[in-house]
C-alpha cells in the first residue's frame, strides 16, 4: 500500500483533535491533491478549457513549490469536510488538509448510504441505521476472518516465508513477506476502523442502537485501530 503526499506537512495533535470522530476515506483512482481548494479549481477549469499547456506549466510549477501532489489509489486518509464536489482529507491525524475530487474517493460513512453532503442525515429513520449497524457488524467480521486466515499459522512458518521471499527479493527486486504482511495489516486496520467509525456515526444518530456496552466498545477499538494506523502506517 503506498502512502504519500509528501507535500503535506505534520501537525500537533490537539486534545480536540483527539476526541473527534476522523472517518478514514479510501482514494479509488489517483487524484490531483492540493493545499489550497483554489488550486485545484483552476486546475479543473484548465482542464475543460482543454489548455493542456498552461495546465502543464502550473502541474510542473505546483510540484516544485509543493502546493499540490498526488493522492495515489489505494491510499487512505482521513476526512475534514468538504466542498461543492470536493472533499477536505487529511493523511494523518493533525496532519494538512489536502483537497481532492469528490469522485476520485470511496464511500464516505458519516453519510448514510445514497445520501449526499447536502443532504446529510436528517430524518433517516432508526430503523435503517440498524440495518447499518448489523451489516457493518458482520462486513468487519469478514474482514478479520480474511486477515486472520491470510498470516502465517505460526512464528516458524512466518520466519520460513521472510527467508525465502527474501531471498527471492533479493533477485527478483520484489518485496518480501514482511513488506507484504505489513501492508495487508494496515489495509485491514484502516477498513476495520471505517466499519467502526460507520457505526459511531449511526449512534450519535440513534443512541439506543449503541447500548449496553456497544458505543464503549466500538470507541475503544476506534481508537486503538487509529493508534495502530498513526504508529505504523502513515508518514510522520
Amino acid at each position: 500500500m503506498r502512502i504519500v503526499l509528501g507535500l503535506l506537512l505534520s501537525a500537533v495533535i490537539t486534545s480536540a483533535q483527539a476526541e473527534r470522530l476522523f472517518v478514514p476515506v479510501y482514494v479509488k483512482e489517483t487524484t490531483a491533491a492540493c493545499r489550497n481548494l483554489a488550486s485545484l479549481e483552476y486546475r479543473d477549469r484548465l482542464i475543460r478549457e482543454q489548455r493542456g499547456e498552461t495546465l502543464s506549466g502550473i502541474n510542473s510549477m505546483s510540484a516544485f513549490t509543493g502546493e499540490c501532489g498526488n493522492a495515489p489509489e489505494g491510499q487512505w486518509m482521513f476526512l475534514e469536510g468538504y466542498r461543492g464536489n470536493y472533499v477536505c482529507l487529511r493523511p494523518r491525524v493533525g496532519a494538512d488538509c489536502a483537497w481532492v475530487r469528490r469522485a476520485a474517493v470511496g464511500e464516505i460513512v458519516e453519510l448514510f448510504p445514497g445520501r449526499t453532503f447536502e443532504q446529510g442525515n436528517k430524518n433517516v429513520p432508526c430503523s435503517s441505521w440498524s440495518q447499518v449497524v448489523a451489516k457493518s457488524r458482520a462486513t468487519e467480521k469478514d474482514y478479520t476472518q480474511k486477515w486472520r486466515a491470510s498470516r502465517p499459522a505460526n512464528r516458524a512458518e512466518d520466519f520460513a516465508l521472510g527467508v525465502l521471499t527474501g531471498a527471492l527479493g533479493v533477485v527478483t527486486g520484489g518485496p518480501d513477506s514482511n513488506d507484504v504482511q505489513h501492508a495487508d495489516a494496515c489495509v485491514y486496520y484502516f477498513a476495520s476502523a471505517q466499519e467502526k467509525a460507520r457505526r459511531l456515526v449511526a449512534y450519535r444518530s440513534c443512541p439506543a442502537l449503541g447500548a449496553n456496552g456497544q458505543q464503549e466498545e466500538d470507541q475503544r477499538g476506534y481508537s486503538a485501530m487509529i493508534s495502530l494506523v498513526s504508529d505504523s502506517c502513515v508518514p510522520h
